[in-house]
């Protein structure tokens, strides 16, 4: 998979909270959730060309969504410790991912070593993609409201992440690509964002602070 794809694919992890919700604690799944997991679906198959474009790769980045939705939303139970300890707590998240990830590594059979020809692309999509973000965002959430948290989960980071695949790392992109990129976008920001009841009156608040 391209990083592109990584970026957008991994982010439908945030919409697939309430139907992780919905299958332990039994909450509600409204409409607009179903809304916006449709069009991320839509934007989905547009983005990796169809059904033919969807493989191993992809799948994998599916489930670890999915793993994510699971950690959004179990993750709100130690709130508390993640302003405390984030440093404490990221440590134990990474140690437990390189576990697990060495765990599934042993049982399908595969090498730890990687070839030397795809190391800097894979040291440059786990420093650029995956740590310096992920850090970030654990020591800015102390700060960030709901609604910061949720634009930029689902506006900014995938839009930064496509934008510097395809126009810095010249990773090939057809128009599909950009339209269904697009459309996942609008997804994440209809599901993080305007679905959110405080939105508009935020967002008036915030309008009229400026023209002030």
């Amino acid at each position: 998979s391209s990083s592109a794809d990584t970026v957008f694919i991994s982010n439908i992890g945030m919409l697939l909270v309430p139907y992780a919700g919905l299958i332990l604690f039994r909450h509600k799944v409204s409409l607009k959730n179903n809304i916006a997991i449709l069009i991320a679906m839509i934007g989905m198959y547009l983005l990796v060309g169809g059904i033919h474009g969807f493989g191993f790769g992809e799948a994998m980045l599916l489930i670890s969504a999915v793993a994510m939705s699971l950690y959004f939303l179990f993750s709100q139970r130690f709130e508390g410790e993640r302003s405390s300890h984030v440093l404490a707590l990221l440590a134990q998240q990474f140690f437990v991912t390189a576990v697990i990830s060495g765990l599934a590594l042993i049982g399908m059979g595969e090498s730890f070593s990687v070839p030397s020809s795809i190391l800097g692309n894979v040291l440059y999509q786990a420093l650029f993609f995956t740590v310096l973000p992920f850090i970030l965002v654990q020591w800015a959430s102390r700060w960030a409201d709901e609604m910061i948290a949720a634009l930029y989960d689902g506006v900014v980071e995938p839009l930064i992440g496509g934008i510097t695949s395809w126009a810095f790392f010249a990773e090939p992109v057809t128009r599909m690509n950009l339209i269904g990129g697009l459309l996942m976008v609008v997804a994440f920001a209809f599901g993080g964002i305007f679905s959110r009841k405080h939105f508009l009156q935020k967002g008036l608040k915030i309008f009229d602070a400026s023209v002030r």
